[in-house]
C-alpha cells in the first residue's frame, strides 16, 4: 500500500474508531463499531481489486487493515489493564508477519513476554484474551501463541514450520528493545550454525511436497498455495535465502549471481498474478481456499477480464497464464534450490575430510566444451553454444547417457541461446541423428525429454510439440495440461524398464522389450495430441497432418513415416473400439485387426494405448478399465498369428472356465452351471472370473426357486458386496427382462444418495437379466447401511409395479444438499453421439457428461420413454465425469434406421443430460 492509501486507510480510522468515543461505549457497541469499519474498509479493498488492482497491493492492503484494527484493540485493551502495563509485545508471524493477507486468510500473532505462557500476569492474560476474542467476534480465524524468548527459541528448533514463521515476523505494538532481542537470540540459536541443517530440511520439503503434488505445475485442478510452482515455492525462495544471507528480499539473489535479472522478473510476475488470483479465489468463494477446481476456473477468468467470448477460450486463457507464471516460478525456484545446494556442497569441499570424500564421489569429466562435476554439467564458456550450435541438443545426449542434470548456470545459458534454433538448426541431419539417439535409448528417454521441454528446446526445434505447451485440455478425464501428458505418456513407457519388479506390467514390458523402433514410438508419443492445439473436433486427423510433417522434415523412410502416422492417427482406435464395441463378438476382432494390420502394428499401437492412458490419469487407470483393453489386444494378436486356430481357443477357455466354476459348487448347481454358460453373452465371461460366476449361479439358483415358489409374484433378487478397498460396493440384482429395469433400478439408487461408478447389463437368451452396480455414498464409501439396503429394495418394487410411479421428486430431494454442477456443466463438454455405423444389430449411444446423482436414471428414461430397448451398456465415472456407452434396439430388436426416431432419441437425452 502506497503512504497516501495507507494514510487514507489510518484517517478513515481515526475518524470512525475515534478512541475519545470508543471509551465510552461498551463492548458489544465496541464490536458492532469495529464490524462496521471492517466492513467499509473490506469492500474498499475489493473495489479496488475488482478494477484491476494489484495482487500484492490487495494483500498489503488487508494486511494494514488488520494492523490498524489491532492497534486500536491492543490500546482499549491496554488501558483497561488498571495501570499496569501487561508487558505483551504483539508480533505478526506468517502471512501477516510479512504484510501480504488475502481476504479470507488466517491471522496468525505471537504475544510475547518476558514470562512466557506459564508465568503470565493477570493483566497480560486479560489483554490477550480482550484483543483474541474481539478478532473472533469479528469474523477472523486467529492463529496465536504467548511464549517468552526463550520458548519460542526452544519452540523454532524443535518445528521448522515455527522457525519459518519467525523468518518473516514483524513487530507491530509493544517493547521494540524485547522483539530485537528475540530476533538477536533467533539468529544466534536457531539460524547461525544451523543453515546446511535446515537447507537439507528445507529442500526435502520442497521435495515431498511437490511429489505429493504430482512433481507439476500442469494440473487440470491445481493447488494455488502447496503445488508445483504455488506461493509456497515463493515463501521457500525467501526462508532459504534469510538462513544463507541474512535477506528476506529476493533481489539480493541477483546481487549474488545467483538469479538473472529475468530470472527475477519471472518470479516478480508470478508471485503478482498467484497472488491475484487467489484473491479472487477467496472473494468468489467467501472463505479461505486453495485449489483452483474446474468450477472456479471459469469464474475466476470472467471476473479477472479474460475477454474471449466463449467460456472455454475464457478458461484456457487464463489457465496458461496460470500454467506459465507457477512454471516459471517452479523452475527458478528449483534452480535457486540447486545452486544454494551446490554453494553448500562446494563449502563442504574445503573440509579436508569431506573435501577429499566429496571428489572421490563426484569426479570431473571434460568433454565437449563441457564439464561435469557434482552429478551437474556446466559450461567451459558462455559462448559455447555461439561456437557449436549442435551443442543446444548435443549437451541433453550428453546428459542422458552420463545421467547428469544440467547446473542451473547451463540452463540459463541455454534459454540465451534460443535464437541459434533456426530453419538450419531444425533440418540438420546431425541434429536430427543426435534426436532420434536421445529417442532410442529404452528406458532413459523422459528425463531427457522433461530437461528440453523446460530448458525450452524440445518446442522450438519440434514447434509441433511446443504449440502444446500450458495447452488446458477441456476433457474431464484429462488431469494435465496437453504439454504435461505428453510428457507423463513417455515416462510410463520409461517404467516398463526402470520398474521391473511390478508383475502387473509384464505383458507391456515384453512387448516394449521386444520392439526395435523405439524412436518412432517415442516420436508419435510427442505428435499424438499434437492436433489439439488446433482446436478441431477430432483432434487425431490434425495431428497426423503434423506427424506428417516432422517425417518430412525428418526425411523418414517410407516404413517408419507409415507407421508413425499409423500410430498418430490411430491412437485412440484401440481405446475406442475395447470401450465402446462388443469385443465379444468375433467379428469386432476381425475388424480391428484389419485396421491394425500387422502383428508388429498392433504391439507398437498397445504400448502408445497403455501409456497414454496411465499418462492421461494415472488413479484412473483400474484392473477394470484395463482389462478390455488386454482382451482386445490379446484376441487380435492371436488372430493375427493364426486366424484358423482362433476360433477354436476361444471355445476351450470358456470350457476351461466353466470347469473351474463347477468345482466352486454344490453338485445340486451344476445344471443350472452350464445353462448360465450358454444363455449369457460372451463378454460376461470375459469381465468375470471364476469366483464371481460361480456367486452369481448360487444367486440364480435363489431367483429360480422364488419364482417356482410364488406363482410367477416372487421380488427381485438384491445382492450387496463391500469392496472396502476400493472404496465401493458391488450390487448385483437377478429379474426378469422388463422394459423399464434399468430406469427404475438407477431410479432407486439415486433416490437413496448411491452415486453409480460403474453399471453393466447382461441380458440372458432366456429373458432373465443379469445388472451388476459398482456404486458408493456421496463421501465415496462403501454401502454400509441395512435401512439404505430395505429402502431402494422397496423402492425399486414400486418403480416395478407401478406404472404411475416417479423417483423424480425423490431425485430432487435427494440432490439438493449436493453441490451445485450447473455451473460446471456450462464450462465443459457435455456431448452425446449416436453411432449407427460401430456395431452391425445396434445403435449405440456414446455419452460424455458431468455425473451427478440421478444421471444415469435420466439417461436410461428417456431411452424407455422412446420404447426403445438396452441390450447392454458400460456404464463408467471417472474424475466426475460419465463415459457412457449404451446398446439399444428397437422394440422388435433391430437396429434404429428411422430418422424421426434416432432425432427424437438425441433430442430426448440431450434434454436429459441437460445440454
Amino acid at each position: 500500500m502506497s503512504n497516501a492509501q495507507l494514510q487514507s486507510l489510518s484517517a478513515h480510522a481515526k475518524q470512525r474508531l475515534d478512541r475519545k468515543k470508543t471509551a465510552k461505549l461498551n463492548r458489544k457497541d465496541k464490536l458492532e463499531l469495529y464490524r462496521r469499519f471492517l466492513k467499509t474498509e473490506e469492500h474498499r479493498i475489493l473495489l479496488y481489486h475488482r478494477s484491476g488492482g494489484s495482487g500484492r497491493r490487495v494483500t498489503k492492503r488487508r494486511a494494514d487493515l488488520i494492523e490498524i484494527l489491532l492497534k486500536h484493540l491492543y490500546m482499549d485493551a491496554t488501558d483497561s489493564s488498571e495501570g499496569k502495563s501487561p508487558e505483551v509485545t504483539l508480533v505478526g508471524i506468517g502471512g501477516f508477519g510479512r504484510g501480504k493477507l488475502n481476504p479470507c486468510s488466517d491471522v496468525d500473532l505471537l504475544f510475547l513476554h518476558p514470562k512466557g505462557a506459564k508465568g503470565l500476569p493477570k493483566e497480560a492474560a486479560e489483554m490477550i484474551e480482550s484483543v483474541l476474542y474481539m478478532l473472533y467476534d469479528c469474523g477472523f480465524k486467529v492463529g496465536h501463541a504467548v511464549r517468552s524468548i526463550k520458548e519460542t527459541i526452544i519452540e523454532a528448533n524443535s518445528d521448522n514450520r515455527t522457525k519459518s514463521s519467525i523468518i518473516e515476523s514483524r513487530m507491530l505494538f509493544g517493547d521494540e528493545s524485547l522483539y530485537q532481542s528475540m530476533l538477536n537470540d533467533f539468529y544466534k540459536n536457531c539460524i547461525k550454525g544451523y543453515g546446511e541443517d535446515y537447507l537439507k530440511v528445507r529442500l526435502e520439503d520442497i521435495r515431498l511436497r511437490h511429489i505429493k503434488w504430482s512433481g507439476t505445475p500442469f494440473l487440470q485442478e491445481p493447488h494455488i498455495k502447496e503445488g508445483c510452482g504455488g506461493l509456497r515455492d515463493y515463501h521457500n525462495l525467501i526462508w532459504i535465502n534469510y538462513v544463507r544471507r541474512k535477506s528476506t528480499n529476493i533481489k539480493d539473489l541477483v546481487e549474488a549471481k545467483m538469479l538473472s535479472p529475468g530470472a527475477y522478473r519471472q518470479i516478480r510476475k508470478a508471485y503478482e498474478f498467484l497472488l491475484r488470483v487467489r484473491n479472487e479465489m477467496h472473494y468468489i468463494q467467501k472463505r479461505s481456499t486453495d485449489i483452483l477446481t474446474l468450477q472456479l476456473q471459469g469464474e475466476v477468468a470472467k471476473n479477472l477480464g479474460y475477454k474471449h467470448r466463449e467460456i472455454l477460450r475464457k478458461i484456457e486463457g487464463f489457465m496458461r497464464d496460470y500454467y506459465t507464471h507457477s512454471n516459471n516460478l517452479f523452475l527458478q525456484a528449483k534452480e535457486i534450490g540447486d545452486r544454494f545446494y551446490l554453494e553448500q556442497r562446494e563449502s563442504e569441499s574445503k573440509k579436508p575430510i569431506i573435501g577429499f570424500l566429496a571428489r572421490r564421489k563426484f569426479k570431473v569429466e571434460h568433454f565437449d566444451g563441457f564439464v561435469a562435476k557434482n552429478n551437474r554439467i556446466y559450461p567451459k564458456s558462455s559462448k559455447v553454444f555461439q561456437r557449436d550450435p549442435d551443442r543446444l541438443i548435443g549437451i541433453f545426449q550428453h546428459a542422458q547417457v552420463r545421467h547428469l542434470r544440467l547446473a542451473p548456470e547451463l540452463s540459463e545459458l541455454i534459454k540465451r541461446n534460443w535464437k541459434l534454433i533456426n530453419r538450419a538448426f531444425k533440418y540438420s541431419d546431425a541434429n536430427r541423428d543426435t534426436f532420434e539417439a536421445i529417442l532410442s535409448r529404452k528406458g532413459d528417454v523422459s528425463t531427457a525429454l522433461r530437461a528440453m521441454h523446460s530448458s525450452g528446446i524440445i518446442g522450438r526445434y519440434l514447434p509441433e510439440f511446443g504449440a502444446l505447451t500450458n495447452l488446458v485440455q477441456h476433457e474431464f478425464f484429462h488431469r494435465y495440461s496437453a504439454d504435461e501428458h505428453t510428457l507423463r505418456v513417455t515416462e510410463e513407457l520409461d517404467k516398463l524398464i526402470l520398474e521391473s519388479e511390478d508383475q502387473r506390467k509384464n505383458l507391456y514390458r515384453e512387448i516394449y522389450q521386444k520392439i526395435e523402433d523405439p524412436f518412432v514410438l517415442y516420436l508419435a508419443v510427442l505428435l499424438h495430441d499434437t492436433g489439439r492445439a488446433m482446436n478441431t473436433s477430432q483432434h487425431e486427423g490434425a495431428s497426423a497432418t503434423l506427424a506428417q510433417n516432422v517425417a518430412r522434415r525428418f526425411s523418414l523412410k517410407t516404413k517408419r513415416r507409415q507407421l508413425l502416422l499409423f500410430l498418430v492417427n490411430s491412437h485412440l482406435e484401440l481405446w475406442r473400439t475395447a470401450n465402446t464395441k462388443n469385443i465379444d463378438d468375433p467379428n469386432t476382432i476381425v475388424k480391428f485387426a484389419r485396421i491394425v494390420g500387422s502383428k508388429r502394428w498392433l504391439d507398437y499401437l498397445m504400448l502408445l494405448t497403455y501409456a497414454d492412458s496411465r499418462g492421461t490419469d494415472l488413479k484412473s487407470w483400474t484392473d477394470t478399465k484395463e482389462a478390455p483393453l488386454r482382451f482386445l489386444y490379446l484376441e487380435t494378436r492371436e488372430y493375427l498369428e493364426d486366424a484358423k486356430a482362433f476360433s477354436k481357443k476361444r471355445e476351450e477357455a470358456k470350457d476351461e472356465l466353466l470347469q473351474r466354476v463347477i468345482e466352486q459348487l454344490p453338485k445340486s448347481h451344476e445344471s443350472t452351471a452350464m445353462n448360465h454358460f450358454i444363455e449369457m453373452p460372451a463378454r460376461y465371461f470375459m469381465r468375470n472370473e471364476a469366483s464371481h460366476i460361480a456367486r452369481h449361479i448360487k444367486l440364480l439358483v435363489d431367483y429360480f426357486k422364488g419364482w417356482a415358489n410364488s406363482n410367477k409374484t416372487s421380488k427381485p433378487i438384491l445382492h450387496w458386496r463391500e469392496i472396502a478397498q476400493q472404496g465401493c460396493s458391488e450390487f448385483s440384482v437377478i429379474w426378469q427382462n422388463q422394459h423399464n429395469l434399468a430406469s427404475c433400478l438407477t431410479g432407486a439408487l439415486a433416490a437413496q444418495k448411491v452415486n453409480i461408478i460403474s453399471a453393466e447389463f447382461f441380458a440372458r437368451g432366456d429373458s432373465v437379466v443379469f445388472d451388476i452396480f459398482r456404486v458408493c455414498s456421496t463421501k465415496f464409501e462403501p454401502i454400509t447401511s441395512s435401512n439404505k439396503k430395505k429402502n431402494i429394495e422397496k423402492l425399486l418394487v414400486s418403480g416395478l409395479n407401478d406404472k404411475d410411479f416417479s423417483y423424480e421428486d425423490l431425485i430432487k430431494e435427494a440432490d439438493k444438499d449436493l453441490l451445485d454442477w450447473h455451473e460446471l456443466a456450462n464450462q465443459f463438454p457435455q456431448r452425446v453421439y449416436i453411432n449407427n455405423q460401430a456395431d452391425e444389430n445396434h445403435t449405440l449411444i456414446e455419452i460424455q457428461a458431468l455425473d451427478r446423482i440421478g444421471l444415469l436414471h435420466n439417461i436410461l428414461s428417456s431411452i424407455a420413454e422412446i420404447e426403445l430397448e438396452v441390450t447392454h451398456a458400460r456404464i463408467t465415472t471417472t474424475r466426475g465425469a460419465a463415459i457412457d456407452t449404451i446398446y439399444v434396439v428397437t422394440s422388435e430388436g433391430n437396429k434404429i434406421t428411422d430418422e424421426k426416431i434416432l432425432s427424437q432419441l438425441l433430442a430426448s437425452l440431450e434434454k436429459a443430460i441437460e445440454i
